[in-house]
């Protein structure tokens, strides 16, 4: 992951020292989200599932690995996943009695900064992470089933709901999120046509 210091008067971007941090092979870094407070980035691995909280050194904008957490729990019965090949490339089925691969998509922090959602993919999963007060540490709880391939969630600014969509289903769920626990009610389901895969929330005012 590459890391660069922003001005904000021109825009331009300059390389840090160092310029990048390397995550353990094979875990796949995809998407992002920093703590409320600045000091934690937490990075979902779409390859392994694991969630890679790093410390930010708020003088230098440098990033040190503090922990990672897996977000797919051994009773699933999963693998770590692969790069996806170019489209055009022939894949191979798979072999009736082999692990399905994880393939994590999104993850998404309460406005609250006490729990972090993440999905995958090929379980039709959202998993729960609680977070710690001021060290930023994730304890993973449970997770939860939703619309199938979950590609995206998102959090309303009120932090009392979370939307999901899936790349193959023709709805959104929509959760009440228990402020105590993070936990996720039953969804109330809405049709919005094939091949949903993002959310964003507006607030009119």
């Amino acid at each position: 992951m590459l890391q660069f210091a922003f001005d904000a008067k021109t825009g331009k971007l300059t390389p840090l020292d160092p310029p990048a941090i390397k995550p353990e092979p094979g875990h796949g870094p995809r998407h992002l989200a920093f703590s409320r407070d600045n000091r934690f980035l937490y990075v979902l691995n779409e390859l392994s599932g694991h969630v890679t909280q790093y410390a930010i050194d708020n003088r230098k904008g440098t990033l040190t690995l503090v922990d990672t957490v897996p977000s797919v729990p051994p009773e699933l019965g999963m693998k770590w996943g692969q790069p996806q090949p170019p489209p055009a490339t022939p894949v191979a089925a798979p072999k009736p009695d082999e692990k399905p691969p994880i393939w994590a998509a999104d993850l998404r922090l309460t406005p609250n900064g006490k729990f972090l959602y993440t999905t995958e993919r090929n379980t039709n999963k959202i998993a729960l992470f609680t977070v710690a007060p001021r060290i930023g540490k994730l304890t993973y709880v449970t997770n939860f089933a939703t619309e199938r391939q979950p590609r995206g969630i998102n959090i309303d600014p009120s932090g009392r709901y979370l939307i999901a969509s899936g790349e193959k289903s023709d709805q959104l769920s929509v959760y009440r999120i228990d402020q105590t626990t993070g936990k996720l009610s039953d969804p109330t389901r809405y049709p919005v046509g094939k091949g949903a895969n993002w959310i964003e929330i507006v607030e009119v005012k």
